[in-house]
Order: C-alpha cells, then sequence, then structure tokens
C-alpha cells in the first residue's frame, strides 16, 4: 500500500477485463499525490482515409471478441475521476504515415470469414496508395495523467 509514486502503463489497460478494479489496485499502490500515466488508444476515434482503406469497424469488432476494450482512451478519464484522481487528458498531436504493420496486427485477432476477406481487400487497396500522403490511418491515443489524492 502507498509504495509507489508513480505507475505507467502503455497499452495495458485496454487488456484489463475489469477497469474499474485495476485503478482500484493503481490507487492502493500509490502514495498520496502519486502519478498514474497511461498512454492508451481510442480505436473507435480511428481516422482513416480514403473509405476504401478503413479498418475502424474490424478492430472494434475484434478486439471486443478478444476481451479488449477498443474505447479505453475515451472512457478511462471518467472511471478515474469518478475514484478521486485530478485527472488530466492530452492527446498525441502528431499524424504519421500509416504502417502497413498495423494490418499485420489486426490479422492476430479473432476475425471471421467474412472480416478475413474484408481485410485481404483492404490491405490490397492500401497497397496501391503509394504516394505521399495518398493515405491516412491515424489512432487517436490519450495521455492520461492522473494525481491520486
Amino acid at each position: 500500500n502507498e509504495s509507489f509514486d508513480l505507475v505507467f502503463c502503455q497499452c495495458v489497460l485496454l487488456w484489463v477485463a475489469d477497469v474499474g478494479t485495476a485503478v482500484t489496485e493503481i490507487q492502493r499502490v500509490l502514495e498520496p499525490g502519486g502519478i498514474l500515466i497511461a498512454l492508451e488508444p481510442d480505436y473507435a476515434g480511428l481516422i482513416e482515409q480514403p473509405p476504401e482503406i478503413a479498418t475502424r469497424d474490424l478492430w472494434l469488432a475484434a478486439l471486443a471478441r478478444a476481451g479488449g476494450e477498443p474505447e479505453i482512451g475515451r472512457k478511462l478519464p471518467g472511471i478515474l475521476a469518478a475514484q478521486g484522481f485530478a485527472v488530466r487528458v492530452d492527446l498525441l498531436e502528431s499524424v504519421e504515415r500509416p504502417s502497413p504493420t498495423r494490418f499485420e496486427f489486426l490479422r492476430t485477432l479473432p476475425l471471421s470469414p467474412d472480416e478475413q476477406s474484408t481485410l485481404a481487400r483492404t490491405e490490397a487497396a492500401a497497397q496501391r496508395l503509394t504516394g505521399d500522403w495518398a493515405q491516412l490511418a491515424h489512432l487517436p491515443f490519450f495521455l492520461i495523467t492522473a494525481e491520486r489524492p
């Protein structure tokens, strides 16, 4: 109890089945005034352009089936505030060119046969778009700083 001045997690709470209990445990181990820094994604806010490369719905369904919480980035600040934390939220602001590895990671999640076909078509469309900024795929990440009371 009250042993740590900092807890840091990145893409961890996305996979925790009971985030409320996890936040209670984080609060327990943090000393008063201790800080939680969490960097978590929000797949529901995924921005993709042009439409033929969109994978948002695949991510949402597959992450939920795999036990993830695809909207943890947007939900976590409220969960922390309800536990009494003083919360600050920043969004990572840079937008990079999309990486083809996003398709590789998506393939590791449980996809139905129809979703696998959709992913194959989407990946093929993305491979055809080779010009600078011909495509955009931005996953918002929430940088959450929460101070324990």
